[in-house]
């Protein structure tokens, strides 16, 4: 049987060969073979003894092909090109879309759906029976924007491009077999025959649900993995990072930048007098009002207990001593309400500069130093210089 060009059914104008050989059941490699040239040279070949032998060679080549990759090869000579042509089969086509998790379907120029895969199925809840013959704009699966625009009538991405004949995207949701909503994002590509004719469109599909969840879950690991969970603010881990970073742009570039070292005076008389659900509220106002009162590109981290962190930028040592000076006195104007009490705080702050040969240790050591002695000297104070 000559092989033959698809001009209906869903493999609009794809190559078709013959039916060929049971592919060999050690076969496990899926490889693309499909408009696939084995060359001849450059000479033309006859029709001739010298043709046969030609086309031969090439079955031989495809029976390797076929034992080796399960791979159903069909020959195509085209003697007056110098090569045969090798094409997988209409059943290969339908195997290997059946396999993919994603929903396919092919419609014609008319929008008549020709093919349904399995994945299709599984994600509309529409089995190949159901939607084979129709027209996709008989409003099945009645996509809409987020906007609720029913786009069968208007915006159709498949009608798009059939229309200009390119590919596009879109996020929509379509209607389930069951009735309720499913957020998709499809992807559209014309479909060619050989004679570069335009023969309809395929439209591939995913359920952007179970995207949407991994990016939130990745998203959530982010968020836990540089993120104190009881403040909100940047944990430890994301202040060493950044004042890593810091360091190496001021040796770098000379950007300056500045900490401040911030400790809760008396924190644990608090815990011991209030409980720890009360100290956790301290510690989340404090949070608050160094954030809220913090430039937005400026850090503010938890570095532990009742120890916080800020990295200031673009500051030499008067204007950080203003930003703790400020952010000292408005901590200790905020206050939280515990029955018929307001409990309020105050808080201890270290102000250093980094110096060229700094590392992230000593620097923090020096701010940390700095803290400790506002808390030896009445406390609710900031220090900038350590004693020479």
């Amino acid at each position: 049987m000559a092989g033959r060009s698809i001009s209906s059914g869903p493999f609009l104008g794809l190559a078709s060969p013959p039916p060929a050989a049971k592919p060999h059941p050690q076969a496990g490699t899926r490889l693309a073979v499909l408009a696939r040239y084995i060359p001849y040279g450059q000479r033309r070949a006859s029709r001739g003894p010298r043709f046969q032998a030609w086309v031969n060679a090439c079955a031989v080549c495809a029976t390797r092909i076929v034992s080796t990759t399960g791979l159903p090869v069909g020959i195509y000579p085209e003697p007056e090109k110098g090569h045969c042509r090798m094409g997988a089969s209409e059943d290969f086509y339908s195997k290997v879309l059946d396999s993919l998790h994603e929903g396919v379907y092919f419609v014609d120029l008319n929008r008549t759906i020709t093919y349904w895969n399995k994945g299709a199925e599984s994600l509309t809840g529409y089995a190949a029976a159901d939607m084979l013959g129709r027209s996709c704009a008989d409003d099945l699966l009645a996509h809409v924007d987020n906007q609720g625009t029913s786009l069968c009538l208007e915006g159709c991405p498949l009608q798009k491009t059939m229309t200009d004949g390119s590919a596009c995207e879109a996020d929509v949701f379509l209607r389930h077999k069951h009735g309720h909503r499913l957020p998709v994002r499809i992807r559209v590509i014309p479909v060619f025959d050989l004679n570069n004719q335009l023969k309809g469109a395929v439209e591939i599909f995913t359920d952007s649900a179970e995207k949407a969840a991994l990016l939130e879950k990745m998203a959530e690991l982010q968020r836990d993995a540089l993120l104190d969970p009881l403040t909100g603010l940047a944990n430890r881990r994301h202040a060493t990072d950044t004042l890593g970073n810091m360091l190496n742009q001021m040796n770098r570039y000379g950007w300056s930048f500045g900490l401040l070292f911030i400790d809760i005076d008396r924190f644990k008389a608090i815990n011991d007098t209030y409980g720890h659900d009360v100290g956790d509220t301290v510690l989340e106002m404090v949070a608050r009002t160094l954030e809220a009162n913090s430039r937005s590109f400026d850090l503010v981290a938890r570095w532990g207990g009742e120890e916080f962190l800020l990295i200031v930028v673009n500051v030499d040592e008067a204007k950080l001593y203003r930003v703790a000076y400020k952010l000292r006195t408005l901590v200790g104007k905020s206050s939280i309400q515990v029955g018929n009490e307001r409990i309020g705080v105050a808080v201890s702050v270290g102000a250093a500069l980094p110096r060229p040969e700094d590392t992230i240790d000593s620097l923090v050591k020096r701010a940390d130093q700095l803290m400790y002695k506002s808390k030896s000297a009445r406390r609710n104070n900031t220090s900038a210089k350590l004693a020479v």
